[in-house]
């Protein structure tokens, strides 16, 4: 189901990236992708699907979820399930995914249509039925393998569809259009609403009763078919309602939210539709968008910034089942692999996060102010200093990790965007009008440097107590050599800059606007402009090396990505990107990184962001294989090239079998997929290169079929 949310974005960036990426979510959990549908199956598995190419699955009614790889980037708009094992997805540009073995593997399966796809339904083993833009109608016969399209007569925006049998249907979508077919969609009739309402979801419970719901508080009822509609929407207050699920003649559920405070709504009918009324969902924000029953009286809903609830009551209480916050974070720094801080604005008000073991856990901190932070920087566990607005510039700084936070405030300065510190006495802050603070007393007292120029200044990086480097607004790039007595122009890029990193101090990269990237080997003397291969902001950037780089950026909170260098920006790929733009980056070590930005993002990596892949899998015997079997990697322990032997039988599929053979680290993380076919039965080998990844247990996991065997594996560099 297409939400009012995703009709709104008139921009989107469509770009091929590896299906196996080496960042995962820390915040928020499961993940901070916006979910756009969800459904459930019969055996009481859930699936919601979202935003870049989102997949999440539940096999314990919603308490617990894990990421599946779906194998595409763009927007999923709709899914359902015929059974454990079977699904359809649906989503941008006529993408049509599906799985026959519960989401093991996705496969996609050609739509005959670059329309985006916004709805689809399982209306028997064989029989789907997809709705899309432009009045798109699109019917499977063979359980979504091939699609034939319907005419719907109508070229408006189709948002959803609900069949009670494979005869009677019914389609909604913009311009107060609702099309119904007794015939299996060969003839669709209408029915328009004046007032040009936008209807975002249907349902009927049978050939007579259904609902159909849309923006500015429309619910309408019908009790014979569509013939007449009645409206049972709020009387007051402006709601908008994206999807309805019938669970009875008399219970109902309604997933919505409320467009003047911005929160998440949910209504409940014990009538029959006759009336509603508010549920509970407590101090839960984000806008719902889908809703699905998952068995007895349990109900979930998914939506916004990856938000899932649950009821066990039909709807009546919610409790949240994804966690973390969802303020945006502008900034991140680790003194080391397990002590950082994120620091971030949302209008008056920050937030800080501390985490002592990693990003396992993230638990705020009280600035006591309400001032906005836009940078953050540690020396060590224990001092750090944080910089922002609050209608004069602020500075925070700490000496005991952030238990405690001392404030200073810069009157003739509107705002501090940048901060950097050589140890825990010396650093530099920059901001605006043009303005560059100075301590060498850990910020006991600043000096004012006269900086040359009232551009707003973004970032600084000191190298060591005498060079550093500033850049801005209008692509200034400044360098001090003598501790900030004195600021020199050195260049002037074409797009405004916001942020400088240097590896040494001879090679450093800035970036900015557009997906300019700027770099220097001279140490700032010259700087020639690299293909970043994209068009978007880049906002932060930071050295594992001088070759290996890593940029975030984004679409002005639409979407966040990743660029990654091996080659000191010769070559930029993309590695990652998400719902929200990504703001800040730091990188601990090779192997080691973190990431923040809006929606409460942070990611981290474990092996540099690289795709960790398998190497070349060697068919070692095809001959008859009676028995499912996984070998002990040799040599184990193994640094870094290991080799794992597998056997497949006979009896799966009598023919070929869908393989996966996946290397997950000590905490369950998925770290590399070495296999993901369908093979014949034989015995295989496969080697594994654990170069990019830090020593530890891992565990590798064979499936195929009904089998699955799990060993475990030293690195031991």
């Amino acid at each position: 189901m297409r939400t009012l949310k995703i009709s709104l974005l008139v921009f989107f960036l469509s770009i091929t990236i590896s299906a196996q990426v080496g960042w995962f979510w820390q915040n928020p959990l499961p993940q901070g992708n916006t979910l756009e549908s969800v459904c459930s199956t019969d055996s009481n598995e859930i699936f919601a699907v979202g935003f870049c190419g989102t997949i999440l699955k539940s096999i314990d009614g919603g308490e617990e979820w894990i990421s599946q790889r779906s194998g595409i980037t763009k927007n999923l708009n709709g899914v359902s399930f015929i059974n454990r094992y079977i699904g359809i997805a649906v989503g941008f540009d006529g993408t049509i995914i599906k799985t026959t073995n519960g989401g093991e593997y996705w496969f996609e399966v050609t739509s005959g249509t670059i329309e985006d796809l916004n709805s689809v339904q399982f209306i028997t083993e064989t029989i789907l039925t997809v709705v899309g833009n432009s009045g798109t109608i699109l019917r499977s016969n063979d359980a979504g393998i091939s699609w034939m399209l319907q005419s719907s007569g109508i070229t408006n925006d189709l948002n959803d569809v609900y069949f009670i049998d494979p005869n009677i249907g019914n389609a909604v979508g913009w311009g107060g259009k609702i099309l119904r077919t007794t015939d299996g969609g060969i003839n669709w009739t209408q029915y328009t609403f004046g007032g040009n309402p936008l209807f975002l979801s249907v349902y009927f419970l049978d050939s007579n009763y259904g609902i159909v719901v849309g923006i500015t508080n429309r619910i309408y009822r019908t009790t014979n078919g569509g013939l007449n509609w009645t409206w049972q929407g709020p009387a007051s207050g402006i709601y908008n309602f994206e999807d309805v699920l019938l669970i009875n003649d008399s219970l109902g559920i309604i997933a919505g939210w409320d467009e003047a405070n911005q929160v998440g709504k949910v209504l409940v009918t014990t009538d029959g539709g006759i009336t509603w009324h508010f549920a509970n969902t407590g101090e839960i924000k984000p806008f719902y968008f889908s809703v699905s029953l998952t068995g007895g009286d349990e109900v979930c809903i998914v939506g916004w910034e990856g938000i899932i609830i649950k009821s066990t009551d039909f709807g009546e209480n919610w409790i949240e089942k994804s966690s973390g916050t969802r303020m945006p974070l502008d900034a991140i720094s680790f003194s080391d692999e397990l002590h950082g801080t994120a620091v971030g604005t949302y209008g008056a008000n920050n937030t800080i996060l501390r985490t002592n073991d990693g990003g396992l856990h993230w638990y705020p901190q009280d600035s006591n102010v309400n001032a906005g932070l836009l940078s953050v920087t540690f020396t060590d566990r224990y001092n750090g200093t944080a910089v922002g607005d609050y209608f004069d510039a602020i500075i925070l700084r700490t000496s005991n990790g952030g238990i405690s936070w001392n404030t200073q405030y810069f009157s003739e300065t509107e705002e501090l965007y940048g901060v950097s510190f050589i140890d825990s006495c010396i650093g530099t802050a920059v901001g605006y009008p043009g303005k560059i603070l100075r301590t060498t007393d850990a910020g006991l007292n600043w000096q004012v440097q006269s900086s040359g120029t009232t551009a707003r200044l973004k970032s600084v990086t000191l190298i060591d107590a005498e060079n550093g480097f500033v850049v801005g607004d209008g692509g200034v790039i400044l360098k001090t050599t003598n501790g900030g007595l004195t600021w020199t122009t050195v260049w002037v890029a074409q797009k405004d800059l916001n942020c400088v990193s240097f590896q040494s101090g001879d090679v450093g990269i800035a970036v900015g606007d557009d997906g300019l990237i700027v770099k220097t080997t001279n140490n700032g003397e010259t700087w020639t402009s690299q293909q970043s291969g994209v068009i978007y902001d880049l906002y932060s950037v930071a050295f594992s090396n001088s070759e290996n780089v890593t940029v975030v950026g984004g679409d002005v909170d639409v979407n966040g990505y990743v660029l990654r260098t091996t080659n000191g920006g010769d070559n930029w790929s993309i590695q990652v990107f998400t719902t929200y733009s990504l703001l800040g980056v730091c990188i601990i070590n090779d192997s080691v990184g973190y990431i923040c930005g809006s929606g409460g993002t942070i990611l981290k990596t474990l092996n540099g962001g690289i795709v960790t892949e398998g190497g070349e899998i060697k068919n070692v015997n095809l001959a008859t294989v009676e028995n499912f079997s996984l070998s002990q990697n040799y040599p184990n322990p193994f640094n870094p090239v290991t080799k794992i032997k597998f056997e497949i039988p006979d009896q799966v599929r009598h023919d070929n079998a869908l393989v996966t053979l996946k290397v997950y680290d000590i905490l369950g993380r998925e770290i590399a997929t070495l296999v993901n076919e369908e093979k014949p039965a034989g015995e295989y080998e496969v080697e594994f290169n654990a170069a990019n990844l830090p020593s530890g247990i891992y565990f590798y996991q064979l499936r195929a079929g009904q089998f699955t065997e799990t060993k475990k594996m030293i690195l031991l560099k």
